[in-house]
């Protein structure tokens, strides 16, 4: 069993052990779990989903915020929402609160109130047509706008490529990159029919072994971050939270995780210190408010 499954089945023993699928909810026994699940036109049985009669209970649960949550564009209120490890549901269940027994909005962030909040945040990058970057996350204090992005199983994945669209070529910060890195902007794949550069970690400096860590995600997200309209004067917060499994087989991986986090910390300093962007990576050990 590969360790992507063997986390997705320790997330659901502890489930049912008592831990929240989200704020104040919890599932009964494992005849909460199961569902049929197509992937790349091959459907298969699997037991670490919830049913699709305990996809009713939570969307019950979610009724306050539901309709705001799965209008936004990139919302993925679907079969993804209902497997055990999502980092979807980690998104909403991380920044939502059980409030007189329902769920409902964080309306302050440690200590701060919330002036405005929204899950999928479309980072608009001038002169790119494609696709935005969104965050999963996005929310503004007196002081702060922070950017988080959620992660969960998907450390499991391997993400040594970089694919980066061509169009981004047309944005002054990527050039900014480029002419930093010396990047090979003649080294190109296509794709769907697209074009792209096709890029490796030592083309930014990096020298790991592991690729635990989204770098193309956090390249655009960054350039996303850049461009978006911040009222001036203040802190942009770029932040992304693990679930954190406290289970002993998997702290290797967090710590080839927090390794390839400092490298890619130190490379860019340069680019977050020039646009004053606090990069950090924070970790939630529950589908629970963000503590």
């Amino acid at each position: 069993m590969v360790k992507k499954e063997l986390f997705d089945r320790s997330i659901k023993k502890s489930f049912l052990a008592g831990m929240p699928i989200l704020p104040g909810v919890m599932v009964n026994d494992e005849k909460d779990f199961g569902r049929y699940i197509t992937t790349r036109g091959i459907t298969k049985w699997h037991d670490t989903y919830f049913t699709e009669d305990f996809e009713k209970t939570i969307l019950r649960e979610l009724s306050e915020v539901v309709d705001r949550y799965k209008n936004v564009r990139g919302s993925e209120l679907n079969s993804k929402f209902y497997c055990v490890a999502s980092s979807s549901r980690l998104a909403v269940a991380s920044f939502l609160k059980k409030q007189d027994g329902k769920i409902t909005y964080i309306s302050s962030f440690r200590g701060e109130e919330l002036e405005d909040f929204s899950f999928e945040k479309i980072l608009k990058i001038k002169k790119i047509g494609r696709t935005s970057p969104q965050m999963d996350v996005w929310f503004e204090t007196s002081t702060k706008v922070f950017f988080y992005e959620v992660k969960c199983h998907e450390i499991f994945d391997s993400h040594k490529k970089i694919l980066l669209s061509k169009s981004y070529n047309q944005y002054d910060v990527f050039k900014e990159i480029a002419e930093k890195y010396g990047l090979p902007l003649d080294r190109e794949v296509i794709k769907d029919g697209y074009r792209y550069f096709s890029f490796d970690w030592s083309d930014f400096d990096l020298k790991c072994n592991t690729h635990h860590f989204d770098l193309k995600q956090f390249i655009c997200h960054l350039m996303g971050i850049i461009s978006s309209n911040t009222k001036p004067g203040k802190k942009k917060q770029f932040v992304y939270l693990f679930y954190k499994n406290d289970s002993d087989e998997f702290s290797n991986i967090y710590e080839q995780l927090e390794m390839e986090i400092k490298q890619i910390k130190d490379s860019f300093k340069w680019l977050l210190d020039k646009y004053n962007i606090h990069f950090s990576f924070e970790y939630n050990t529950k589908f629970d408010t963000l503590k």
